[in-house]
């Protein structure tokens, strides 16, 4: 039996394909993982990691999303290793030209203004964050 050591924080953006589901796992020791499953792949073959982004900062922890849109915090060396404050990080998920994935671009980071960042949420109309520290 093989055990999968990974915190599901939330489910976001998601995108039915048949008997797809594709959707982003914040895992502190890799990144922002892009995942499949597939239904109707047999259990030992139905999850797939597509993506592993990198630039979500040190130890990523809670994701949301508005729209298109995912946020991710982290929980300190913002903006460098030497700082202990966490890190806000805006990513764009854009379809690939062959419909099979949504990576993760970067598109803004700021600081959240003090350590371990460890959750995030956005406003409903999509034009505020905000970040709880611990």
């Amino acid at each position: 039996m093989v055990i999968i050591g990974i915190i599901i924080k939330k489910y976001y953006y998601r995108q039915h394909w048949s008997e797809r589901l594709v959707f982003y796992v914040g895992h502190q020791a890799r990144g922002i993982l892009t995942l499949e499953f597939d239904s109707s792949q047999n259990v030992s073959s139905s999850l797939t990691v597509l993506e592993t982004n990198t630039q979500g900062g040190f130890l990523p922890q809670w994701l949301t999303s508005h729209q298109k849109i995912v946020y991710s915090v982290s929980r300190e060396q913002f903006p460098t290793s030497n700082d202990t404050s966490g890190g806000i990080f805006s990513f764009k998920a854009t379809k690939t030209s062959d419909n099979s994935s949504y990576p993760l671009t970067v598109q803004s980071n700021s600081t959240s203004g003090g350590r371990g960042a460890v959750a995030c949420d956005v406003s409903r109309d999509g034009r505020t964050i905000a970040a709880a520290n611990m």
